[in-house]
């Protein structure tokens, strides 16, 4: 048994050793992402606040040589906020979409896993009506990630972020996310 599955195991490995990105100037990436994010804020003297963020987002891109990749990227995001302030509590939801231009560099173009640098510019409006008061938000963003192939035009995407906001109505604030996604290479 254990000499029928060490075979099995070995001719799956031979043959996804062989599954590798094959970017070319050119090709399209179709890619579906999403993050989910959690965070509490104790403000002191009784106050706490708790958010519930889901980001969800389809992304488009071209490689315009082997390495280098441009596209746009529309992003839904869900925020779910609740506020206590002694013994009294409210909670307030909302919905927004976004859209974002990236640049990907990719440090290798032929390999199974792709490490790449991403930078985008980002237009949103995240805040809930009314309270929050955080909108028209524009952003620049920076980081990297890594493509694994799975077969060789597609693979699982995850990437980290930290975005810096550029425009908001009342404070600046810093994020850091990690999504993962499928990308498609068309």
């Amino acid at each position: 048994m254990l000499k029928k599955l060490s075979i099995g195991l070995l001719f799956t490995l031979m043959g996804t050793s062989s599954v590798l990105a094959q970017f070319e100037r050119g090709d399209k990436e179709f890619s579906l992402q999403g993050a989910f994010n959690r965070m509490s804020n104790d403000g002191g003297q009784n106050y706490t606040t708790s958010s519930t963020i889901l980001i969800i987002s389809a992304g488009f891109g071209r490689f315009i040589t082997p390495h280098l990749q441009l596209g746009i990227e529309p992003v839904w995001i869900y925020v779910s906020t609740s506020y206590k302030y002694g013994s009294q509590s409210n909670s307030e939801s909302d919905g927004t979409v976004g859209v974002a231009l990236f640049m990907n560099y990719n440090f290798s173009s032929s390999s199974k896993y792709v490490p790449y640098f991403t930078g985008q510019y980002a237009i949103m409006d995240i805040a809930p009506e009314g309270s929050v008061g955080i909108t028209d938000v524009s952003s620049y963003a920076f980081g990297g990630g890594v493509r694994y192939f799975v077969i060789e035009r597609a693979a699982i995407n995850t990437k980290m972020l930290y975005e810096i906001p550029i425009k908001d109505a009342d404070e600046k604030y810093k994020t850091f996310s990690v999504q993962i996604g499928l990308s498609l290479i068309l």
